[in-house]
């Protein structure tokens, strides 16, 4: 066994049985991460280079998704070769791995023995759960194999039945729906004896498929995906869809292309480039329009109690664990509820979306290091509460913002005095007296020299399009010279004809970007590839599609 160290980057190498552990900076700051000593993805993955090694990622979630936090390449994908790389791995991780508790309290896999097994043997104390998507996968493609006898007509109505007992919320109501899927007076079960042996095999280890038996500890991720992507991310960017000459070669892959890869994604986060947790949040805000700050109860500062929109039903909300008695939020997720008392009452929730700066400094130290900026450039140039915390005013937010005002360096009260000395101004008796003085004035004009039809539909274009109160102070302050005729949302920068001309034909011809990948086909009808999409498949009652390759 031989180690080797270069600029913060760790790759240990065992010759017999051969395996190589890649740990680099990144990979080492991601160990510190909240989650990292929760829950852990692990997949693996071939056909990456000229002699078919095995490739296996380590990934824990985060604000930007997740992020890797080994990479571990082996000869094949048998118990001793996990075994060896999983060793070897904790090894290189060190008394600091896993947020230093030397172990994540969960693993999610896919249903593969040797490498469940080696994860039991190098981490006992970790629990392991299954994939939803694999074992919903798996089910279908035991339907549709052919040695198995099952109708065409039959398949969807089995696969419905170990649905429900995937998805059943409670264990009482699993074991009722697993009896109904095996009951021999159902004419579907009576004619699949086999069916019944199967499920019954699955059923014996339901506590690492089913979901009753699942809480928060998961915090919502109840698949894999993760590790999907993280293999396609390898292998269509940072290997480009060809295969490494040699080893040496996917370990530099891994350590510069990769590297460098989520770097850049991760500052793209920083930089507040990302949307998507702030349109969850507002999304979470317009659901519970319903709720008033009088219907929650709060029995200390941990416990709310928030009813339900429909039933009128109380739910019991953690903020300390983040989770909540609800059907979504009972797994780790963040609902409705968990977002009403985040709205109301301030209190920011371990599972909420990554919104705050906080968030975007921790991925920033996780992408930099110890050059990292301070959090204040993370944070917002002006403080508005309304982004944060709900429109109605209640007690709690305002002493949420008095303390605001206390503790920040740059608040000033006179900016507050003065945008409230504008306003008044704004909706002053004498701004009002002005404004018809102007109408009668315009009036006046109109009726002593007339107006043109042209410049009337000038001026009513560019009054349409005044949206704002700024575009309004606009308008009064520049006459309308400043208001567009046309309301253009995002303004093209314009190419130039000449370059334009010299484009091929399979380009676009005017100023939208230049398409990236594989070229547009002249042929009129295409063939539509098969979407990858369990439900939808199972709907349509055909074989689900594969993801990448034949080997993954």
């Amino acid at each position: 066994m031989s180690s080797y160290e270069n600029n913060g980057i760790k790759v240990i190498i065992n010759e017999d049985p051969f395996s190589v552990v890649i740990f680099t900076p990144l990979m080492q700051r991601a160990h510190t991460l909240a989650y990292s000593k929760d829950i852990v993805f692990v997949d693996s993955t071939a056909s990456c280079d000229a002699h078919n090694h095995s490739i296996t990622f380590m990934l824990t979630p985060c604000a930007v998704g997740a992020v890797p936090l080994a990479v571990i390449i082996t000869k094949g994908q048998s118990f001793i070769d996990y075994e060896n790389g999983f060793k070897l791995a904790q090894k290189c991780f060190g008394i600091n791995g896993f947020g230093g508790q030397q172990f994540p309290k969960i693993f999610i896999t896919d249903d593969s023995k040797a490498e469940r097994e080696a994860l039991k043997v190098v981490w006992p104390q970790s629990k392991q759960l299954l994939c939803r998507f694999h074992v919903s996968q798996s089910i279908w493609r035991w339907l549709w194999n052919s040695e198995n006898n099952i109708d065409k007509s039959d398949r969807p109505i089995l696969y419905n039945y170990f649905s429900k007992i995937l998805t059943a919320p409670t264990a009482e109501m699993a074991m009722s729906a697993y009896l109904i899927a095996i009951d021999i007076s159902n004419e579907y079960v009576l004619k699949y004896p086999n069916w019944v042996n199967y499920l019954n095999s699955y059923w014996s280890r339901k506590e690492i498929w089913c979901l009753s038996f699942r809480n928060y500890e998961t915090h919502g991720h109840q698949t894999n995906n993760f590790s999907e992507v993280c293999v396609r991310i390898y292998k269509d960017i940072v290997l480009s869809r060809n295969k490494a000459y040699n080893v040496i070669s996917l370990i530099d892959f891994t350590c510069t292309v990769m590297e460098q890869y989520y770097i850049r994604r991760i500052r793209k986060f920083c930089n507040g480039r990302c949307n998507v947790a702030r349109l969850f949040l507002n999304t979470i805000k317009r659901k519970i329009g319903y709720l008033a700050v009088e219907n929650i109860k709060s029995l200390d500062n941990n416990i709310f109690y928030v009813p339900s929109e429909k039933t009128g039903e109380m739910y019991e909300v953690n903020i300390s664990l983040g989770c909540c008695t609800c059907e979504q939020g009972r797994l780790g997720s963040f609902c409705k509820h968990q977002g009403a008392v985040y709205f109301f009452y301030g209190h920011k929730l371990p599972n909420m979306p990554p919104v705050t700066p906080e968030s975007r400094h921790s991925m920033a130290i996780l992408a930099f290091g110890e050059n990292a900026l301070p959090i204040s450039f993370y944070a917002a140039l002006e403080y508005h509460p309304c982004n944060d915390l709900n429109e109605n005013e209640n007690t709690s937010n305002s002493n949420e913002y008095q303390n605001i005002q206390k503790n920040s360096p740059s608040f000033n009260t006179n900016d507050i005095s003065h945008n409230r000395d504008s306003e008044d101004k704004i909706n002053s008796p004498t701004s009002a007296t002005k404004f018809k003085e102007i109408i009668d004035l315009m009036t006046e004009h109109h009726n002593k020299f007339g107006s043109s039809t042209d410049a009337l539909n000038t001026y009513l274009k560019k009054l349409t399009n005044v949206k704002t109160r700024t575009s309004w102070e606009t308008f009064l302050s520049t006459k309308g010279k400043q208001i567009p005729l046309r309301h253009v949302s995002k303004a093209k920068i314009h190419v130039q004809p000449t370059s334009i001309s010299r484009r091929r034909l399979e380009v676009t011809r005017g100023s939208k970007r230049l398409a990236v990948g594989r070229p547009p086909s002249n042929e009129k009808v295409k063939k539509n590839k098969r979407q990858r999409c369990l439900q939808m498949n199972v709907k349509m009652n055909q074989p689900n599609a594969k993801s990448h390759g034949t080997s993954h």
